[in-house]
């Protein structure tokens, strides 16, 4: 059943599946692992790539078993199945944590369908030419956010890298691979502001020992009611929100950054408004560098 309920032919349903096991690596053997996770085959209704249907998905990640204390992968909080309108601008941020503070770094990367076999793409598709958009396909390393407008309906993947790195280096890395579906709507995204109501700053730098605080503007273009949620990606930081459901919810964040905190820090909001059947989704991230 759809967020807008049951009945309705024009809106999308998602199911998620979550699969858990224990695996035991041979101790002594080796000190780098290839995680891998394969399935034939890619969805048909796919446009960028050739004949889609018979081409595979290969998802990896890299693991290095010498780290003292042991490494997790970043995690994914933001759901990989992506309906956005055409010709509105789309704005998407994973909602990653790590568990260990590390640093991370993005890239967009090719997809692969086997290991060091990428997917073929048609013409006038490739790696660095994901979808067809007025504005191309763009990644912050930082923080993995994804901006582009797309200007024809269309189903397409995009597969984000993120290294994992500790001290400076390189410890882990996974890759994610998603399909994002341009739909003929015309619904506008709703807006999340950067800092104090500024829609063009979504960083700042910090000190230690001073707390920070700041407030984030929420609306929809089309004055649709708006929710929001955020991933806790600065833990010791709070993020209070006001009005919710409402056209102008708000939201304030403040955060009292200590010596451990000396870095490089985000956190995402992700904006949803209730405009059935087409849902507008949209996340922002905001990035404090603690100095």
């Amino acid at each position: 059943v759809s967020a807008c309920g049951s009945g309705s032919t024009s809106s999308f349903g998602i199911e998620q599946y979550v699969y858990n096991g224990n695996l035991v690596l041979p101790p002594g053997t080796c000190d780098d692992w290839v995680l891998s996770w394969t399935n034939c085959c890619r969805n048909y209704a796919i446009t960028t790539l050739n004949v889609p249907g018979t081409q595979s998905t290969y998802v990896p990640a890299l693991l290095d078993n010498t780290i003292s204390p042991c490494n997790n992968s970043p995690i994914f909080n933001n759901i990989p199945t992506p309906l956005v309108c055409l010709n509105q601008p789309v704005t998407y941020n994973h909602g990653v944590t790590d568990p260990d503070g590390d640093e991370l770094r993005f890239s967009l990367v090719d997809c692969f369908q086997d290991q060091g076999v990428p997917v073929s793409y048609s013409t006038p598709y490739s790696s660095t030419n994901l979808l067809a958009t007025s504005t191309g396909v763009s990644i912050d390393s930082v923080t993995g956010e994804i901006r582009f407008t797309p200007n024809q309906v269309q189903i397409g993947v995009i597969c984000v890298k993120v290294e994992d790195y500790r001290g400076g280096v390189k410890i882990g890395e996974i890759i994610r691979d998603m399909q994002f579906s341009v739909l003929n709507c015309n619904n506008s995204p709703p807006v999340a502001s950067g800092v104090n109501g500024d829609t063009t700053n979504y960083a700042l730098n910090a000190c230690i020992g001073a707390e920070l605080c700041f407030d984030i503007d929420m609306y929809d273009p089309d004055s649709d009611n708006v929710t929001a949620t955020w991933n806790q990606g600065i833990p010791s930081g709070l993020l209070t929100f006001a009005n919710l459901g409402s056209q102008n919810p708000s939201a304030r964040f403040c955060w009292p950054p200590t010596n451990s905190d000396t870095g490089t820090h985000f956190f995402t909001v992700t904006v949803e408004e209730d405009n059935c059947p087409w849902i507008g989704v949209a996340d922002y991230a905001c990035t404090g560098n603690d100095v």
